[in-house]
């Protein structure tokens, strides 16, 4: 069990991810980085993918990262696939990823189960 202290007088436990499998899109820097910290932390097997190589070297026994295109849909499928060859299901998945392209004018995608009012 791994322990965190909240404060000095607080301990939390880091139990709740132990042994769950966890996808991590974007886990190469930022929030998606501190994610995989975290889960780690907190006994998950992170499977990371990124564009680019993560900004610091990991050496954990439960964490590969991936290059990965999340735009490109056969890398995606061929990084999860790979997954689940490794384990018996994804328990766990996030995306932290986002666009590179520098079009900040381009809106984000619409929900079409919103109304247009």
């Amino acid at each position: 069990m791994i322990t965190r202290n909240a404060s000095p007088t607080h301990r939390i436990e880091m139990t709740r991810l132990v042994d769950k499998v966890a996808v991590i899109v974007g886990g190469a820097r930022g929030i998606g980085l501190a994610t995989v910290h975290e889960f780690l932390a907190e006994g998950a097997v992170v499977y990371a993918c990124d564009l680019r190589p993560a900004a610091e070297k990991i050496t954990h026994p439960r964490y590969p990262h991936r290059i990965v295109d999340a735009t490109d849909e056969s890398q995606v499928t061929s990084f999860i696939q790979a997954v689940l060859a490794a384990e018996d299901g994804i328990d766990c998945c996030s995306a932290m990823w986002a666009s590179t392209s520098g079009n900040e004018s381009t809106p984000p995608p619409t929900n079409s189960t919103r109304s247009s009012q």
